[in-house]
């Protein structure tokens, strides 16, 4: 992966940092139980980008990065953002 890449993920990242901050913000605010599971999702998805970040520089990174684990990953972000969307 190229230049193309490294601007994607960057950007993924510093837009999933800036969600992540604006929902631990609104959670101090509010104590929501539905805000909290709002920042374990974005936090998952700060470390998942983190990790693709990563994985384009560090060599034993990538391995990780470009395996099933990566795409669990997102079954779990996934199903976190479902019980986050439905929860009462």
């Amino acid at each position: 992966m190229g230049i193309e890449g490294a601007v994607v993920f960057s950007v993924m990242m510093v837009l999933s940092l800036v969600l992540l901050v604006v929902s631990v913000l609104s959670f101090v605010k509010y104590r929501s139980s539905r805000l909290l599971l709002v920042c374990v999702v974005l936090g998952l998805f700060f470390v998942q980008s983190v990790l693709l970040s990563l994985g384009l520089f560090v060599p034993g990174v990538g391995v990780l990065t470009g395996s099933v684990y990566i795409w669990v990953f997102d079954v779990v972000i996934l199903c976190l953002l479902y019980v986050t969307a439905v929860k009462p």
